[in-house]
């Protein structure tokens, strides 16, 4: 997945984490500042959001809390009516491991371009 052409992100350089077990985990860097992010996709929400993490992300995960780094879970979710994943929302890392509500999820949902604004205003 070339995710910096998903989001169209050409001022953000964006680099996949690689290896140790690791998956769909990539680090947005914009200067000195930077994120990661691990992307999942939900063709359908739960009563109950919660994506699959490993074992070895969650450490990862928590091994960047304890550098006070951030890892982001952007989770792409499949449209009914167009059958391809055109939203998205953020979850932080305590809460991807732990899921939430759909009810919740359902007010955070944002199209492509929303997302990149996050990324590049909020997140960098």
């Amino acid at each position: 997945m070339n995710v910096s052409n998903l989001l169209q992100l050409e001022d953000i350089v964006v680099t996949a984490v690689q290896g140790y077990g690791l998956h769909d985990i990539y680090k947005y860097s914009k200067g000195q500042q930077s994120v990661y992010i691990k992307h999942v996709f939900m063709p359908k929400l739960q009563e109950i959001v919660k994506p699959e993490i490993t074992t070895e992300e969650i450490d990862f995960l928590r091994s960047l809390d304890s550098m006070y780094q951030y890892c982001y879970v952007l989770v792409y979710v499949k449209c009914k009516q167009t059958g391809r994943f055109d939203t998205a929302f953020f979850m932080d890392d305590g809460e991807a491991i732990k899921g939430t509500s759909k009810s919740d999820v359902s007010q955070r949902l944002a199209d492509f371009q929303e997302i990149a604004k996050i990324i590049r205003n909020v997140l960098l």
